[in-house]
C-alpha cells in the first residue's frame, strides 16, 4: 500500500490538543482536491486517518483518541473528531464542529458551524448540521434535514 500522507516530524508541526500530541500531516501524492505536498491539520496517529479513498485532514482540523475519518469525507476548518467517532462516506465537517464518544456520521452528512455528535448518535443520508445544533444519546438522523437546535 501506498501512503498518500506523512506524519511531519519538525518542532513547528506538533500540537498539544486536550492532553493529546497531535502531528500535521503532509500529503505525498494528489488524491481528490488534494495536491502533492499540501499541508493538512493534525493527527494523533495514523489509525486517524484512512490512507485508502480521498479521507483528508485539513486547515487546522484535529482528529485523536481511536477516532477516524475514513473514505471520502473531510474534517476541515477548526473541526475535532475524537474519542471512539467515526467520519465516513462522503460526509463533511467543518467550522467548530464536533464529534466525539461513539459518534458516527456518514453519507452525504454536513457539521458545520458549532455543530456537535456525541455519545451514541447516528447521522447518515443528507442531513446538516448546523448553528448550535448538537445531537447527542441513542438518536439516529437519517432524513434529508436541516437541523440547528438541540436533539437528545
Amino acid at each position: 500500500m501506498l501512503k498518500k500522507y506523512e506524519l511531519l516530524q519538525d518542532h513547528n508541526s506538533t500540537l498539544y490538543y486536550a492532553g493529546h500530541k497531535l502531528t500535521r500531516i503532509r500529503a505525498l501524492k494528489s488524491f481528490g482536491a488534494v495536491q502533492v505536498g499540501q499541508l493538512g491539520g493534525y493527527i494523533e496517529a495514523e489509525m486517524n486517518l484512512s490512507h485508502y479513498g480521498d479521507a483528508w485532514v485539513a486547515d487546522k482540523a484535529c482528529v485523536y483518541g481511536k477516532a477516524c475519518v475514513h473514505d471520502n469525507a473531510i474534517i476541515s476548518g477548526n473541526a475535532c473528531l475524537f474519542g471512539n467517532a467515526d467520519l465516513y462516506g462522503n460526509a463533511k465537517m467543518s467550522g467548530k464542529a464536533r464529534a466525539y464518544d461513539r459518534a458516527r456520521i456518514f453519507g452525504n452528512v454536513v457539521l458545520t458551524d458549532s455543530a456537535e455528535v456525541f455519545e451514541d448518535a447516528m447521522i447518515s443520508g443528507n442531513v446538516r448540521l448546523c448553528a448550535l445544533a448538537s445531537v447527542s444519546g441513542n438518536k439516529t438522523l437519517s432524513k434529508s434535514e436541516i437541523v440547528t437546535k438541540r436533539i437528545m
